[in-house]
C-alpha cells in the first residue's frame, strides 16, 4: 500500500496539527498518489474529508491557516506548518512494537508453560511469514500495474491499441494521405496501364545495354506480359518542403505488394540456334520512398518549369522467378543473378540520388532553361578518400580470416576497390581515391568491405558462372553521409564508420556488428579549384559530354548518328542514338556524359562521330582530337553555376576530315589533389 503523503509540499495535502478538532489533532496529511490522482472517486472522496476538517478549522478561528475553499472536486490549502507523514509501514511497525510490548507484558504476567509459549510463538512466526508473503505480493503487483500504466508506448503501439488512426491525426512531420490513395484506388486501372507503358519504352533498352556490359550468353531481354494486377500502390506518407521560389519539395513513403502479371521474353544464345525462355516473377512485393521536386516555381500554369524524381535510398523489393515445369530450379538459379544484377544496376544508375529522371515542362524561355539545367545530374566537386585501416572483421573463411577488400561508390556507377589483404582481420590499406559528388548537401558513399574468394561452390551449384572464379562474400556495408565533409571545406575528416550486413534501404540502416574501417576524407568543390592546379597535376578525371552536332545532314533524308569517346588505354564509351531530320541539330541529352578516371596529364581525348547503317554498318563521318593539357589550361564559364571555373573548356569544334559540320562540347579535367 502507497504512504498516504509523498511531500508536504503537494497542492493537495492539507495539514490539521493545530485545530481543536479530533480529527485535525490527528496530524494526519491527506494527498493523493500520482498514479490515482486524476480518478474521479479518490478526488471526491478526498474532497469531501478535507472540507468537513476546514469547517471545524474555521470554527476554531486558528490564525496560523490559510485556507482556500474547494472548486468542484479539487482543493488548495497553503499552510506554514509543516505535515506530519503517517504510512502504511508507519502503522505496521506501530502494531508490531505494541503486540511485542503486550506480549512480554502477558509473559510476564500469565507465566505459561514452555510448550504454550513454543506453540503461540510458532503460530506468531507463521502468521507474520504470511501477513509479510502477502504485502510483498500486493506490493509487486501494483509496482508491476504502474510500470505499465507508464509506459510510453509510442504511435506504433497506440496504432496497436486502437487500431488504424484517422488520417488527419498526425504525430509526425509526414502526414498520412489516405484520401489521395483512394483517388489512386480509382485511377488506377489507366495509370497500370500509363506506368507499364512508360516501363516498357525507357526500360527494355537499358536491360540490353546492361546485358553488353554483363557479357552472359543473353542476347535480348524484353516484356512479352506486364501488368501490376488490380492492387494499386499505397502511399503511405507524405512530407513537404517549400524553398522560396526555388521550387517545392515533396517526399512520398509508397509501397506495394499485389499479384502482377509480369513475364519476361529471354533470348539465350547457343552456338547457331537461338533458345527463349519465358519466366515470370512472382510474389513481388516493393517499398521506397520517393523524392519529387517541382522547379523553378513561375507564374504560368502549372506554376513550375520542371520535375524531378529520385529514390533518396534504394528502394527494398523482393520477388520470386518461375520458369515453369520445363525450365525447372537451376533455370531459376542460373537466371536470377542475371535479373538481380540487371535489376540494381538500372535502380543504382537511373534512379537512386545522386541519380534522378527531370521532366522539363517549358523549353522556350532561356532563363527558365537555366534554372532547369541545374536540376540534371550534374558534378559539383570532388573528394579524396583514403582508406586507411579496419578492424575486428568477420571471419568469412574457414581458416578464421578473411582476404578483406573495400569498394567505393558516390553515384553507384564509378566503384575503386583496394587492394586484397590476405588472412587478416585488421587489415591495413592506406590506399587514396577520387570520387566524383553530385549533390555535397544530401548525398551518401556507399562502402562495402568484401571477401575475396578464388572459387565459390556455392555459385557453381546455381550456375552462376560468372561469379564462380573470383567470387566475393560480403562482409559489412556503411553509409557515409558527405555533409560532414563537405561543410568544412576543405579540412580533412578522419572518422572511424560502424560496418553492418543491412541493406542501403533500410530504415535503420546498414547497422552494426561487422566491425568497422577508418577513412580520412577531404572535399574540393570545382569553384574553388585554382587555376594552377589542374595544370600542375600528373593525374585526374576527364570529365566529358557531347552537346549536340550540327551542320551533319544535307542528304535530304533523315540521319542517325551517335559519338565514340575514347581516352588513350581507357574503355571506349558510345553515346545514345540521335535522329535529326535534315537541316535539324542533334542534340544529345544530359545522360550522355563520359568520365575517365586517373588519367595522365599528357595523353589525348578522341570523340569520333559515327553514322548507324543497319544496312552497310556504322561509318565514321568525323573526328575531333584533343590533348589534356589544353582542357586544363582552359577557364571557360559554366553556363549552369554562371562562373569561369579551372579546367574547365565548353566550345564548338570543326569536325575533321568531315566535308561540314562541327560539334559542341563540355569538357573537364579535375586535378588529383
Amino acid at each position: 500500500m502507497r504512504e498516504v503523503e509523498k511531500s508536504a509540499s503537494s497542492p493537495s495535502s492539507v495539514n490539521f496539527s493545530q485545530c481543536s478538532n479530533k480529527a485535525c489533532r490527528t496530524g494526519i496529511s491527506i494527498n493523493a498518489d500520482a498514479s490515482v490522482q486524476n480518478t474521479t472517486e479518490v478526488r471526491k472522496s478526498a474532497a469531501a474529508v478535507v472540507n468537513a476538517a476546514l469547517s471545524d478549522c474555521e470554527g476554531a478561528g486558528n490564525k496560523d491557516h490559510q485556507t482556500q475553499a474547494p472548486y468542484g472536486d479539487s482543493l488548495r490549502v497553503v499552510r506554514k506548518v509543516k505535515a506530519i507523514t503517517l504510512t502504511l509501514g508507519h502503522l505496521a511497525l506501530s502494531l508490531f512494537t505494541l503486540g511485542l510490548l503486550l506480549g512480554l507484558l502477558s509473559i510476564k504476567i500469565l507465566s505459561p508453560s514452555p510448550w504454550i509459549l513454543s506453540l503461540f510463538t510458532v503460530l506468531g512466526m507463521g502468521m507474520g511469514l504470511a501477513f509479510s508473503f502477502l504485502y510483498s505480493r500486493n506490493l509487486k503487483i501494483k509496482n508491476n500495474i504502474n510500470s505499465v500504466l507508464g509506459t510510453n508506448v509510442g504511435l506504433k503501439g497506440l496504432q496497436h491499441l486502437v487500431g488504424n488512426l484517422p488520417s488527419w491525426l498526425s504525430y509526425s512531420e509526414k502526414e498520412r494521405i489516405e484520401w489521395l490513395n483512394t483517388v489512386m484506388e480509382e485511377m488506377w486501372p489507366f495509370l497500370d496501364r500509363g506506368i507499364c507503358k512508360m516501363i516498357k519504352e525507357i526500360v527494355t533498352p537499358i536491360i540490353n545495354d546492361q546485358l553488353k556490359t554483363l557479357k552472359v550468353p543473353i542476347k535480348n531481354i524484353s516484356f512479352k506480359q506486364l501488368t501490376f494486377g488490380e492492387a494499386p500502390f499505397r502511399i503511405e506518407s507524405i512530407w513537404a518542403s517549400e524553398d522560396g521560389r526555388n521550387g517545392l519539395e515533396m517526399e512520398f513513403g509508397i509501397r506495394w505488394c499485389g499479384d502482377a502479371n509480369i513475364t519476361l521474353a529471354i533470348e539465350l544464345s547457343a552456338g547457331v540456334t537461338e533458345t527463349k525462355m519465358c519466366p515470370r516473377i512472382e510474389h513481388i512485393s516493393f517499398a521506397a520512398s520517393v523524392r519529387v521536386r517541382l522547379s523553378p516555381l513561375i507564374n504560368q500554369s502549372p506554376g513550375f518549369g520542371a520535375m524531378l524524381v529520385a529514390f533518396p535510398a534504394a528502394p527494398r523489393y523482393k520477388y520470386t522467378l518461375d520458369c515453369g515445369k520445363l525450365g525447372g530450379t537451376y533455370s531459376a538459379a542460373m537466371i536470377k543473378p542475371i535479373i538481380a544484377s540487371i535489376t540494381s544496376n538500372i535502380m543504382n544508375s537511373m534512379l537512386v540520388w545522386p541519380q534522378r529522371l527531370v521532366v522539363p515542362i517549358f523549353w522556350d524561355d532561356p532563363l527558365i532553361l537555366q534554372k532547369i539545367a541545374r536540376l540534371y545530374y550534374r558534378h559539383q566537386g570532388v573528394i579524396k578518400v583514403e582508406v586507411l585501416r579496419a578492424e575486428n572483421l568477420v571471419a568469412s573463411d574457414l581458416n578464421g580470416y578473411s582476404d578483406p577488400f573495400v569498394q567505393l561508390s558516390t553515384d553507384g556507377q564509378y566503384r575503386p576497390e583496394t587492394k586484397v589483404v590476405k588472412k587478416n582481420l585488421n587489415p591495413v590499406w592506406e590506399q587514396s581515391f577520387w570520387l566524383l559528388v553530385q549533390e555535397p548537401k544530401s548525398q551518401n558513399m556507399n562502402i562495402s568491405v568484401f571477401d575475396k574468394d578464388l572459387f565459390s561452390m556455392s555459385e557453381l551449384i546455381k550456375l552462376n558462372f560468372k561469379d564462380t572464379i573470383g567470387s566475393r562474400e560480403v562482409i559489412g556495408r556503411a553509409l557515409v553521409s558527405l555533409k560532414e565533409v563537405t561543410a568544412v571545406e576543405p579540412q580533412p575528416v578522419t572518422n572511424w564508420y560502424h560496418l553492418g550486413e543491412g541493406a542501403w534501404g533500410d530504415p535503420g540502416g546498414c547497422g552494426k556488428g561487422c566491425g568497422r574501417v577508418q577513412l580520412r576524407m577531404t572535399y574540393r568543390s570545382f569553384d574553388n579549384i585554382l587555376p594552377p592546379e589542374p595544370i600542375g597535376a600528373a593525374r585526374g578525371i576527364l570529365l566529358a559530354r557531347v552537346m549536340k552536332c550540327s551542320e551533319l545532314n544535307n542528304s535530304g533524308k533523315p540521319l542517325t548518328i551517335y559519338c565514340q569517346i575514347k581516352c588513350e588505354e581507357h574503355e571506349e564509351y558510345n553515346t545514345a542514338l540521335v535522329t535529326a531530320a535534315p537541316g535539324q541539330d542533334h542534340v544529345f541529352t544530359w545522360r550522355n556524359a563520359v568520365e575517365f578516371h586517373d588519367v595522365r596529364f599528357d595523353c589525348n581525348l578522341k570523340i569520333n562521330v559515327m553514322e548507324r547503317s543497319v544496312l552497310t554498318g556504322d561509318d565514321k563521318l568525323g573526328f575531333i582530337e584533343l590533348p589534356v593539357t589544353e582542357i586544363a589550361k582552359a577557364r571557360d564559364r559554366n553556363h549552369v553555376s554562371d562562373r569561369d571555373e579551372a579546367g574547365h573548356l565548353a566550345q564548338s569544334f570543326r569536325i575533321e576530315e568531315a566535308d561540314y559540320g562541327k560539334i559542341a562540347v563540355i569538357l573537364r579535367f579535375v586535378p588529383y589533389f
